[in-house]
C-alpha cells in the first residue's frame, strides 16, 4: 500500500471511531436523563383546528 492509501485508511478508521463514540455518548446521556427525571417540561399553548387555544391543562391525565 502506498503512503496515501495508508493515511486514508487511518483517517477513515479514526472518523469511524469518533462517530461510534458520539453515538454511544448520546445514548448514555439520554439514558441518564431518563433515570434522573431531568426531562424538559415547559408551558405551552396550541391552537386547534377550530381556533380555540389549548393549554397543558386541557391534556392533563391523557
Amino acid at each position: 500500500m502506498t503512503f496515501l492509501q495508508q493515511s486514508l485508511l487511518t483517517l477513515i478508521g479514526i472518523v469511524a471511531l469518533v462517530f461510534l463514540w458520539l453515538l454511544l455518548r448520546v445514548d448514555y446521556r439520554s439514558d441518564t436523563a431518563r433515570k434522573t427525571g431531568n426531562a424538559i417540561q415547559a408551558e405551552f399553548e396550541l391552537s386547534d383546528h377550530t381556533g380555540m387555544v389549548r393549554t397543558q391543562d386541557d391534556f392533563a391525565g391523557r
